[in-house]
């Protein structure tokens, strides 16, 4: 230990440039942390907006926003939230088996997450995310969604559609 403040006592040069370093470390990481924090507040306010400039081309299918894929590789565009699931031919999905419900789930926007959410509406079977059940989840993209014994997989691709709201 004696060692150390002799050292220390004996190079203060090295002590205040050691400080520095220190001390602009510091605002570098303050400053990191707080455009981390800005630059997420308004990309939520980006996410909420749901105004397209009409004159931007609309991209092509393969680029959708969000999307449903069966099994059989069958693709549903979501084009409005929320959008109902279900056995029913209301439902803005439906699917054709005894297994699913008449109105088996919900996907709906978040507004106070900013996120894409699925709900259970109290179907018989139940709703799974990854083979996990439960009653509501956050989307994201990948995730495989069991409604009866039909799997679906869900799609983000970033791109939102002039009419999703």
């Amino acid at each position: 230990m004696d060692n150390i403040i002799n050292f220390l006592t004996n190079n203060t040069t090295v002590v205040i440039i050691a400080a520095v370093v220190v001390v602009i470390l510091l605002i570098v990481l303050i400053l990191f942390l707080w455009l981390r924090k800005t630059r997420s507040k308004s990309e939520k306010k980006e996410m909420k907006t749901d105004k397209i400039n009409p004159q931007s081309a609309t991209p092509p299918d393969e680029t959708f926003g969000l999307r449903l894929v069966d099994e059989n590789g069958t693709i549903k565009n979501l084009e409005n939230l929320p959008v109902t699931i279900g056995r029913d031919r209301q439902n803005g999905v439906v699917l054709k088996d005894p297994t699913v419900s008449s109105s088996h789930a919900r996907i709906y926007y978040d507004e106070s997450a900013g996120l894409v959410c699925i709900e259970d509406l109290d179907s018989f079977n139940g709703l799974y995310i990854n083979g996990q059940p439960t009653r509501k989840n956050v989307l994201q993209d990948g995730v495989k969604i069991m409604v009866g014994k039909i799997t679906l997989t869900f799609q983000d691709t970033g791109y939102i559609h002039p009419g999703s709201n």
